[in-house]
């Protein structure tokens, strides 16, 4: 009887364990893994400021409105990644349309993306993460 109890009891712990560990470090977004919003505005400001000195990507903005884009831009990110709010603009495809864009754009602006994630030192898996769902934008974004 002893031994069964210790067995149960022993079975319990762990899984108590590895519910907490679930809870603690599994169950955060990745906008809380990369550091929230302290992390989240640092990133804007280098990620704008990177798009608005590129030769490929700059020149898309010239008849836009920058900053109204590029707080949209930030508030689906930070929802994409799982942050607080939610992302209130049109969907990917109808933001994207005609603007001609390709593959390059897109490589570019990923580019762009990881550099800025790198600069502000996030952890490699994060980066990694992060571009994952990007590139799922690709299609949408490009209107394929």
């Amino acid at each position: 009887m002893a031994l069964l109890q210790k067995k149960f009891f022993g079975r319990l712990a762990k899984s108590i364990i590895f519910a907490l560990l679930n809870f603690f470090f599994f169950s955060k977004t990745l906008y809380d893994r990369l550091g929230a919003e302290n992390f989240f505005g640092k990133f804007g400001e280098l990620l704008g400021h990177k798009i608005l000195k590129d030769s490929l990507l700059g020149p898309k903005y010239s008849q836009t409105d920058f900053q109204k884009v590029h707080g949209l831009r930030m508030q689906f990110l930070k929802t994409l990644f799982g942050g607080p709010g939610k992302y209130e603009g049109r969907d990917m495809k109808t933001a994207h349309s005609g603007q001609q864009l390709n593959d390059q754009h897109f490589d570019r602006f990923a580019n762009v993306f990881e550099e800025a994630l790198s600069e502000l030192k996030a952890n490699e898996c994060l980066i990694k993460e992060a571009m994952a769902l990007l590139e799922t934008l690709r299609p949408d974004v490009l209107n394929k």
